[in-house]
């Protein structure tokens, strides 16, 4: 893997004590948001009674590697799905975000979705269907949607699938379909080309400027 293009890059050989301390939160909260920062990692919560508080950091320096990028980034996690990617991850495991999109010709629409947003069984609901009406003027297709971001949390989920959906139906511009759907062309623009980028939008369109981490 080439670690250049992460924004955040975490290794450590001590993996049971961080198994341990996400089984021990996950028993008290749903959800927790995880601020990194180059000083390390915090986890701040209240439950949902606001009884109980969690608050614990772990320091960049306790870490056999610990790199962060920017100055800080945000993630909010579902703390059962946090726990079952911790709890089968080895010390050569990577963890990364992705979307996946199939788009095949066939007799009549079919939808098959999994992980984040496979709630949505309705195709008529479905954003991925919606985009493929618009981008192909039918919907005589078996489409597949296969996401591991979680929805409402700030990832950037909806720009993600519009460019999955886009580019697997042949639209010559993808970060265009992203940009109209989300709203945030620097959504958009990280869903396509990965790594650190910056992204605006004018009159003349969308422009994207990728920048080295180092």
């Amino acid at each position: 893997m080439n670690e250049a293009n992460n924004v955040l890059t975490i290794k450590t050989v001590q993996i049971q004590p961080i198994r341990n301390m996400i089984t021990a939160i996950k028993d008290v909260l749903t959800d927790a948001t995880i601020t990194f920062t180059k000083t390390g990692m915090k986890i701040i919560n209240f439950d949902k009674t606001h009884t109980i508080l969690v608050n614990v950091v772990l320091r960049s320096h306790k870490f056999e590697q610990y790199v962060c990028h920017p100055d800080k980034i945000i993630v909010c996690a579902n703390t059962l799905h946090l726990f079952k990617v911790i709890s089968t991850m080895s010390n050569d495991d990577t963890l990364s975000l992705y979307i996946e999109v199939g788009v095949e010709p066939a007799d009549e629409l079919s939808l098959t979705t999994s992980g984040y947003g496979s709630e949505i069984s309705d195709p008529d609901s479905h954003l991925a269907v919606t985009l493929v009406r618009q981008i192909l003027g039918h919907d005589r297709v078996a489409l597949s949607v296969h996401s591991e971001i979680p929805l409402a949390r700030g990832l950037g989920s909806s720009a993600a699938l519009a460019v999955a959906v886009a580019a697997a139906a042949g639209h010559p511009a993808p970060l265009d379909i992203g940009v109209a759907v989300d709203g945030h062309a620097e959504n958009a623009a990280a869903s396509l080309l990965g790594g650190l980028v910056t992204a605006s939008v004018d009159d003349d369109g969308v422009f994207v400027q990728q920048l080295p981490l180092d």
